[in-house]
């Protein structure tokens, strides 16, 4: 995702207001607000196809499609301009805004894929209403399906995976009856058992590998939990954001909190994680969250405050790192450490 359009957090209201002016799209998450860049003309193929097909199917119906230019409210703090959108619930009184799609289809690219496929794909999915959350590759041939099953758990479903599953369960079956009609006499066996076999097959392998996929996931969550590394951000300005959503990214990484001294942002979440309290209750934030490291993205920031965020570290017995936040830096780039 590109960098927020204000180093400063912006209300929803403010977010709304400047959509109904603004010659540019901007989505809303948490507080930021970040301009969305034209789309490539494969892009608006694909998604005007994908559209056509759906307005087709729901012509007649209580259903309606948009692309790309109407507002989905995923939460109470984040709005996003998806590709695809269908939407079966009755009309809501904004007509700028939908909140409860059954389907959303997000085309996606180099540039854009992990969000589409981690943060939007967490925010879709907390929709009561969404059925499914496809997203479809522009530059390859690749579709993935989420979809919600009928107890309510969300699946996934790749079409390289199904087609290879299909061709390995065809081929065994043809290997299987070339090879007894070669061995054996058919009498009056049924030809058609090969068919219902082969679906049968089909549908055991493809429970079987989401079984297997829904154990490794869950045996690593609960692994990563004790193994993560737990830090807490000082800055919550522009660099702090920009390192909170990298080290999201960076497996083993959790952070705990931010520490900021803008008054307005004191006890906000941003981006799904709270601003504990100022610089000056170091202390007491250190004891409360129990970080494994101190990440400080404000170098800039008073020396007898930096000097007070690093004596207190040293107290505790944290590590404490200032972290200078460059376009081009990752999330462990440290030009500077506390041992002064």
């Amino acid at each position: 995702m590109a960098h927020p359009i204000s180093d400063l957090p912006v209300s929803v209201q403010e977010y709304l207001r400047l959509e109904e002016v603004s010659a540019v799209k901007h989505e809303y998450v948490a507080g930021e607000v970040y301009a969305l860049a034209g789309a490539s003309k494969r892009h608006n193929e694909i998604a005007v196809n994908i559209a056509t097909r759906l307005a087709a199917a729901a012509r007649g119906g209580p259903c309606r499609v948009y692309v790309s230019d109407v507002k989905l409210r995923a939460t109470e703090e984040v709005f996003y301009y998806p590709d695809v959108m269908v939407v079966c619930e009755p009309r809501g009184g904004d007509p700028l805004v939908e909140e409860a799609p059954c389907l959303v289809v997000e085309v996606t690219s180099p540039s854009t894929e992990v969000t589409d496929r981690r943060e939007k794909a967490l925010m879709y999915k907390r929709l009561p209403t969404l059925k499914a959350y496809v997203i479809v590759h522009q530059d390859r041939r690749r579709v993935e399906r989420h979809f919600r099953d009928d107890t309510g758990v969300w699946r996934y479903a790749g079409a390289r995976e199904a087609v290879a599953t299909l061709g390995a369960v065809v081929s065994s079956e043809v290997a299987a009856y070339f090879f007894i009609s070669s061995t054996q006499d058919w009498g009056d066996f049924p030809r058609s058992l090969f068919v219902l076999d082969a679906l049968l097959c089909t549908a055991l392998v493809g429970a079987s590998r989401l079984g297997e996929r829904a154990l490794f996931r869950t045996l690593a969550v609960l692994r990563g939990r004790s193994d993560r590394r737990r830090s807490l951000i000082v800055g919550a300005g522009r660099g702090g954001r920009s390192l909170l959503r990298e080290l999201r990214e960076t497996p083993g990484e959790h952070v705990v909190g931010f520490v900021d001294d803008d008054p307005r942002l004191r006890r906000r979440r941003l981006q799904g994680v709270q601003v504990l309290g100022r610089a000056d209750e170091i202390d007491r934030l250190l004891a409360a969250s129990e970080p494994d490291v101190v990440l400080v993205t404000i170098p800039e920031a008073p020396r007898e405050r930096l000097d007070f965020v690093v004596a207190a570290c040293e107290r505790a017995g944290i590590p404490c790192h200032f972290v200078r936040r460059e376009i081009d830096l990752g999330p462990h780039v440290v030009v500077g450490t506390a041992a002064e």
